[in-house]
């Protein structure tokens, strides 16, 4: 699959400006190919002047160079906005979150991947991004077909990324809520989410919601500011940073709280000392070049499934049901990465 382009729009920025340093498709061919004339044109005149050459073969040299400059130029690969990033016999591409182990990643997708195959009559094929920043990049750029984005990944990608046509991601369903929740050992003195304050505790990634952003909001309103803490990292994954707990190398940890569930049911000893209110859903999204036809049929498979997709989104999703996307119910996570990107 070939990579498409895409913008990032800074606010100074107009929809008819251009970053320094990125052409247009128009006008392209034609720098290419003055490029390589003219550089052709300079070891052609050194060549001309070291062999005494008359003016007349020069100019016929010229000429021979400039057919064959123009020849290749034409025959160069389409450039990244001249591609299409969709092509009909490709397979699709879904990029997930490294909220966990990979292999538990790729088994816990496998029935949304069958769901999504027979919604498109074609291949979907998953990939675990090796960070919450690569799996943005991907999807904005086409790279990839569909991602599965969390509160604080959607935000950035469809609020500052878009193609060089002004499209930007689109999205599909949403899963249920969620929450997110901090964890301490089961023989930690730490009682509360207050008593955090001279400790150390592991998020997950950065531009994690449940696992940075959500949980450093609730420090603050509980008045435990970085500051406070002993030691902070982030550790990437859910799962690594509540491990982490769990082998006594951070005293906390912020995560969602189905993961914690399901480590909890591995019979680690952890415990929840926070939990936080129903938190925006993860959702699903296509790239800003996925064919709108498409993106309809899906949405309409996500949101009236038949009694055969019903099966498999039961045994993906939480609560075996997707939901329409609602733009507003991911205000207060604008404003939450706002407060703290400042």
């Amino acid at each position: 699959m070939r990579i498409a382009s895409y913008s990032l729009r800074f606010p100074s920025q107009t929809k008819n400006s251009t970053p320094e340093g990125v052409s247009r498709e128009s006008g392209k061919f034609s720098l290419i190919f003055l490029s390589h004339l003219s550089r052709a044109k300079v070891s052609l005149y050194e060549c001309a002047r070291g062999y005494k050459l008359k003016k007349q073969t020069f100019r016929l040299l010229l000429l021979i160079a400039s057919i064959l400059l123009l020849t290749a130029c034409q025959n160069e690969e389409p450039t990244a906005q001249e591609a299409n990033p969709i092509e009909e016999n490709n397979v699709l591409v879904l990029a997930v979150l490294p909220y966990d182990v990979p292999t538990k990643i790729q088994r816990h997708f496998a029935p949304l991947l069958t769901f999504l195959s027979k919604s498109l009559n074609r291949p979907v094929k998953l990939y675990v991004a090796t960070s919450y920043e690569e799996q943005i990049l991907k999807i904005v750029r086409g790279q990839v077909d569909l991602a599965y984005l969390g509160p604080s990944s959607f935000v950035r990608a469809y609020d500052r990324f878009e193609s060089a046509k002004g499209n930007k991601i689109q999205p599909i369903a949403t899963e249920i809520p969620y929450e997110a929740a901090i964890v301490v050992r089961k023989d930690s003195p730490i009682k509360n989410i207050s008593d955090l304050k001279n400790h150390t505790i592991a998020f997950g990634a950065y531009q994690s919601f449940a696992g940075h952003f959500k949980i450093r909001d609730s420090l603050k309103k509980n008045g435990v500011s970085l500051s406070d803490l002993k030691l902070y990292s982030f550790l990437g994954r859910h799962e690594r940073a509540i491990m982490s707990v769990v082998y006594g190398e951070f005293d906390a940890a912020a995560a969602s709280s189905g993961i914690v569930r399901r480590i909890k049911g591995l019979n680690y000893s952890i415990k929840t000392i926070y939990s936080t209110d129903e938190l925006p859903p993860i959702m699903i999204a296509a790239s800003p070049y996925m064919p709108k036809e498409w993106v309809s049929k899906l949405k309409n498979s996500f949101l009236n499934p038949s009694f055969e997709g019903q099966e498999a989104i039961t045994m993906f999703a939480p609560g075996g049901t997707f939901l329409p996307f609602n733009n507003q119910a991911y205000e207060p996570v604008r404003q939450i990465m706002k407060i703290y990107e400042q």
